[in-house]
């Protein structure tokens, strides 16, 4: 469980995919589960490995779906987002910040600003860059991109 992989959909475009476990139904809709760095699991490196140590500690990856009332507790789900938008959303987080940091130094040095302007100007230009992404999980609260594909009942569960 908790495997990501790529597929391509009947319509030709590229999910993310992720088997996830129904844990609660309730009115708000269903929360899904999964372990968090479920790959370390198969990993032959990960009794070394940094990454792995700190994931044995990390909260399970927890996602409320709206509306999901065919589902039951236990029912192991497979969930799609669009690759475009999880490759949006991470050069929102991952790129953005540092370019806006880089543009500014180099603004700043081309002006010839001392160091002690530059260094004051950057955290609050690398908090700035963070509003986009911000403002883009908050308007869709990273659910609204997540399709169910699949659904599997346990074994020995009534349909």
């Amino acid at each position: 469980m908790g495997a990501v992989s790529a597929c391509t959909s009947d319509l030709g475009a590229r999910f993310l995919t992720q088997t996830m476990r129904v844990d609660r139904v309730s009115g708000a809709g269903a929360e899904l589960v999964a372990p968090r760095l479920s790959g370390c699991a198969s990993c032959a490196v990960k009794a070394g490995c940094g990454t792995a140590a700190l994931g044995n500690n990390a909260a399970p990856l927890r996602v409320t779906l709206p509306d999901q009332g065919a589902l039951r507790v236990g029912d192991e789900v497979t969930v799609a987002m669009p690759a475009g938008r999880f490759a949006g959303l991470a050069l929102l987080a991952y790129f953005l910040p540092p370019l806006a940091s880089a543009g500014v130094i180099g603004i700043l040095d081309q002006i010839g600003a001392p160091e002690f302007l530059m260094v004051g100007l950057v955290l609050p230009v690398l908090g700035l860059a963070l509003i986009p992404l911000y403002l883009a999980e908050k308007r869709s609260n990273g659910v609204q991109d997540l399709q169910i594909i699949a659904v599997e009942r346990p074994t020995g569960a009534t349909p």
